[in-house]
């Protein structure tokens, strides 16, 4: 699994620490097996650097499809079947003139298939808080909640074999 993606590379804000996403997901899906992202980061940094995890980041949040794909190497020194990539495209808190709030959120998810580098599942939520009660990171993880739960329970190929 990938961080939380924003246009500037990895999420560093902190909205969701790395074990508060990882055990978001797996009480969402505990049928899936979800590796940390700091196991993957870690693999491609010692390998290829921190500037090049940035990179790659980047490329992932800007859906850079052919160096993407012709990047065989990093995809292998992910050491995963398949790379969940979620990018914050949009997001907003929005206080109207009688001091109501607003919050509105999009993100985008792919999962890549590491030895094909092709993307093999896509998907858009987007959501509203119409009472802005939520805080920013419960918002996101909402968000995520909706996005995890979309995730074909079956590999969506000719050989299908489970995730």
């Amino acid at each position: 699994m990938c961080p939380l993606l924003k246009s500037q590379g990895a999420d560093s804000s902190g909205i969701l620490s790395t074990g508060m996403l990882l055990n978001h997901a797996i009480n969402v899906r505990p049928d899936l097996k979800f590796v940390p992202y700091l196991d993957t980061e870690k693999k491609i940094a010692d390998q290829w650097g921190r500037e090049r995890l940035h990179s790659f980041y980047i490329q992932l949040f800007n859906s850079d499809m052919i160096t993407l794909q012709t990047s065989d190497s990093l995809w292998k020194a992910t050491g995963c079947d398949y790379y969940l990539v979620n990018r914050l495209k949009n997001s907003f808190n929005i206080k109207s003139f009688d001091n109501s709030e607003r919050k509105k959120i999009e993100i985008e998810a792919e999962l890549w298939d590491c030895r094909t580098n092709e993307p093999v599942w896509r998907q858009v939520v987007n959501g509203v808080c119409p009472d802005g009660k939520l805080t920013d990171a419960q918002f996101v993880k909402d968000a995520l909640s909706r996005v995890f739960k979309e995730i074909p329970e079956l590999l969506p190929a000719y050989d299908n074999k489970n995730w």
